[in-house]
């Protein structure tokens, strides 16, 4: 599980990453440093 904590010390890299909270939403951290959740899920069998 993500916490607020965790979201603010998420920095910029040399790459850019995604941080899980296990139920399938993510934290994506770009190399700028920008934050966006992004939240995954399937209808009928379809991503």
């Amino acid at each position: 599980m993500l916490t607020d904590k965790a979201v603010r010390a998420a920095v910029a890299k040399e790459k850019p990453y995604k941080i899980s909270d296990g139920n399938s939403l993510s934290l994506h951290v770009s190399k700028k440093g920008r934050k966006t959740w992004r939240f995954k899920f399937r209808f009928e069998k379809k991503e």
